[in-house]
């Protein structure tokens, strides 16, 4: 797990942050480990990113992550999600 998170830090040029490997008691899976990773560097180089796959991968996981890193997180969502994010 440790040289997966190296690895992607170096392919995506992130800084040495650790990446989060859960989120509350919920771990994250490799590929949405990936998604926070090019993510997050989307958003230190200040260009646009999108989250989206096929249903069920883990989408608002990964959105829990990166808001995690941010001071206040500006959430767009169905409304149908509401008490997830609660």
């Amino acid at each position: 797990a440790a040289l997966r998170a190296a690895l992607a830090r170096a392919a995506f040029g992130l800084p040495d942050a650790p990446l989060p490997t859960h989120v509350g008691p919920l771990p994250l899976r490799p590929h949405q480990q990936t998604a926070v990773a090019r993510l997050r560097q989307a958003l230190t180089t200040h260009r646009g990113a999108l989250l989206a796959d096929a249903v069920g991968l883990g989408k608002t996981r990964v959105a829990l992550a990166l808001a995690a890193d941010a001071a206040a997180p500006l959430v767009v969502a169905p409304a149908a999600l509401r008490a997830m994010w609660q």
